[in-house]
């Protein structure tokens, strides 16, 4: 998780977004994301509001792609 932590971080930057912005944006609170950016630990639906602000949700389809040879 710390590796997404960092795409989310440069992402964010990218966007010249601080910390503070990307919480007012996305309702997640500033220390859910200090401790995200610095631990890797955050909840999955915390993830998926950044990612939202972050333009970012396209990235998750891979996640949900159904493989009937995987089974």
């Amino acid at each position: 998780m710390l590796h997404i932590a960092h795409q989310v971080q440069a992402k964010r930057l990218s966007l010249n977004f601080s910390q503070k912005t990307l919480s007012e944006r996305s309702g997640v609170s500033l220390g859910v994301i200090k401790k995200f950016e610095h631990s890797g630990k955050i909840s999955l639906e915390s993830l998926l509001k950044l990612a939202l602000v972050l333009d970012a949700l396209n990235d998750f389809e891979f996640i949900f792609k159904f493989d009937p040879q995987k089974i």
